[in-house]
């Protein structure tokens, strides 16, 4: 890790700690900073840093899909089965890999199953 990196998490780990202390008290934010010297402008930043920080460690692999034109790398079709019945699927082809599912799936299956195919 980086000076700079660690410098970070030192002041991340300072700062959960003061912003745990005001949610403890039953001041508001802004009196709590005024009572405990602390700027209300950097009690807001740090705050922001942690929500951005835990985000980041909780999902650090989703990417967003976007509704966009067919790629070559995400493609719905429209493909009859056996029974005749109209199919709804999405194909996401990379690296020589094909990967094709109903376009209902749920998006956190298909977060899963992107997660497992990237660790595999």
């Amino acid at each position: 890790m980086q000076p700079t990196e660690k410098l970070n998490q030192a002041n991340l780990a300072k700062w959960a700690q003061i912003i745990s202390e005001q949610k403890s008290s039953s001041l508001t934010i802004r009196d709590w900073c005024l009572q405990n010297n602390i700027s209300y402008h950097a009690y807001n930043y740090w705050k922001h840093k942690l929500k951005e920080s835990y985000i980041d460690s909780v999902l650090p692999d989703i990417v967003p899909i976007v509704n966009q034109a067919p790629s070559p790398l995400l493609r719905e079709s429209r493909d009859s089965n056996e029974t005749g019945k109209t199919l709804n699927s999405i194909s996401i082809t990379a690296d020589g890999i094909r990967i094709e599912v109903d376009s209902s799936i749920s998006d956190q299956r298909l977060i899963s199953l992107i997660k497992a195919v990237r660790y595999a």
